[in-house]
């Protein structure tokens, strides 16, 4: 996956459009992978790269929700 960077702040994101062509898994490969998982592990490209693990236990609701349309319930 490719990772980038927020132009104004110190965040990271990881973007829906991937480039398969060049060996990248798909957004929907990546998300479909977290909810099969335990753990995720993310490698932050700075000068002394470094890994940084997630744990993944009770997001499965959560995980399915990303890139899908939010809904919201009027009352």
């Amino acid at each position: 996956m490719s990772l980038h960077t927020y132009s104004d702040g110190d965040g990271i994101y990881i973007p829906s459009n991937q480039y398969e062509y060049s060996g990248d898994m798909s957004y929907k490969e990546f998300i479909k992978g977290l909810v099969t998982s335990n753990a995720v592990a993310i490698k932050v490209p700075i000068d002394d790269s470094f890994w940084v693990r997630f744990t993944l236990k009770g997001s499965t609701v959560t995980i399915n929700q990303l890139g899908k349309e939010i809904q919201v319930v009027k009352k």
